[in-house]
């Protein structure tokens, strides 16, 4: 996984191919099975999703695509721009009583459950955000680099007699869906389901693929897909996949140490503001000429720190290095693969030791945290 601000940035090339190597390799170990993009948006407006980077691949591969932010983010956009002139809230709802009857009066009727406002319910926000309460619309403009907003303003509304926007199928971020959210995501992939099963029924024909070229601008040769997808060895701390080959270190310092934090995401984690702190990972793999060493770290936008990465090749003694940092920009917390040996220099004949070793704090930051989630290995691309 892995995100960038912009869609043409360095590495656009290799993620694309990444979105071909997982489709290539789906389609030609499972010919029969469906295969189905559903694409994500988050409500931050300077932030690209990425459906550009599987828009080649998926006409190339016949892939239907399920568009959540086509169906959603039309009446979100529309909803923001009528509230912005309101600085994104919405007129206090009052109701008046007789005894016959109940009136209610809004000054500024907005767009219908679930894609205008709604109050904040944070009872049915999942437990360990619940402290962040709901976020607002006006929180979610100012994420996405609007000036002049006053959204931290509570409990008043930034503008008397009126109250802020919730977004129903927004969570308690601008990133994450909420139940409604994944409810609407559900139903669109069922809608899909049911629409091509009455295409057949009709006597609509699908054409089957004998034959799988590649996409072509980067690869040609549909066996370097292959290799590209073809690991050995996957190590994790996660719990990402079905089935778990546990990330165990040979050796580590006492600073660090497999735990979970945030919503309990286990991992290998050190926090020492003066660093030096271990990690090592023994590989035993069978004897080949080259292999590649991924290591997933987690890339975050605060309290992160740099460190070292060592692959050393037990057998020829060899030792490739790389300096990492697990700071970036981008207001998201993802596990990112960094490809530490090279395709073209072997670093890893099989026999090998990964050791991690974090670094002093660095000044002006406000943490030193390190966080190793998998370790992973395939085969050198001209590796015969």
């Amino acid at each position: 996984m892995d995100h960038k601000t912009d869609v043409f940035f360095e590495g656009f090339e290799a993620l694309v191919l990444c979105a071909e190597v997982v489709v290539h390799t789906l389609l030609t170990r499972y010919p029969k099975a469906a295969v189905v993009f559903l694409e994500f948006q988050t409500a931050i407006a300077n932030r690209k999703t990425a459906a550009l980077l599987h828009m080649g691949v998926a006409k190339h591969y016949q892939v239907p695509v399920i568009s959540y932010a086509e169906t959603l983010f039309p009446d979100f956009y529309r909803l923001a721009d009528r509230l912005r002139q309101y600085q994104y809230s919405t007129a206090t709802i009052t109701t008046r009583s007789t005894s016959t009857t109940t009136t209610t009066t809004i000054a500024d009727p907005v767009l219908p459950f679930p894609h205008g406002c709604v109050p904040c319910q944070d009872q049915y926000i999942t437990e360990s955000f619940r402290d962040k309460g709901c976020k607002s619309l006006c929180v979610f403009a100012e994420r996405s680099g609007e000036k002049g907003l006053n959204c931290q303003q509570s409990p008043t509304p930034p503008i008397p007699g009126r109250q802020p926007c919730y977004v129903s199928f927004l969570a308690h971020d601008a990133v994450h869906p909420s139940a409604v959210g994944h409810q609407i995501a559900a139903d669109l992939i069922a809608e899909s389901i049911v629409r091509t099963g009455l295409d057949l029924c009709r006597g609509h024909t699908y054409s089957d693929h004998d034959v799988l070229p590649t996409v072509g601008l980067m690869v040609e040769d549909p066996t370097v897909l292959k290799k590209r997808s073809n690991f050995v060895m996957v190590k994790d701390t996660m719990h990402v996949f079905t089935k778990q080959d546990p990330l165990h270190a040979s050796s580590h310092s006492p600073g660090f140490k497999l735990f979970g934090d945030s919503v309990d995401r286990p991992g290998w984690i050190a926090t020492n503001p003066s660093g030096g702190e271990t990690v090592e990972f023994t590989m035993d793999l069978p004897t080949k000429p080259c292999y590649v060493i991924n290591l997933a770290i987690l890339k975050s936008y605060e309290k992160m720190g740099t460190f070292s990465v060592t692959v050393t090749d037990l057998i020829t003694n060899k030792n490739t290095t790389q300096r990492l940092d697990g700071l970036w920009l981008p207001r998201i917390s993802v596990p990112s693969d960094v490809q530490i040996t090279s395709d073209d220099d072997p670093g890893c004949t099989g026999k090998c030791k990964v050791t991690v070793t974090t670094d002093k704090q660095v000044e002006g930051r406000t943490g030193n945290k390190v966080k190793i989630v998998t370790l992973s290995a395939r085969e050198c691309l001209n590796a015969a």
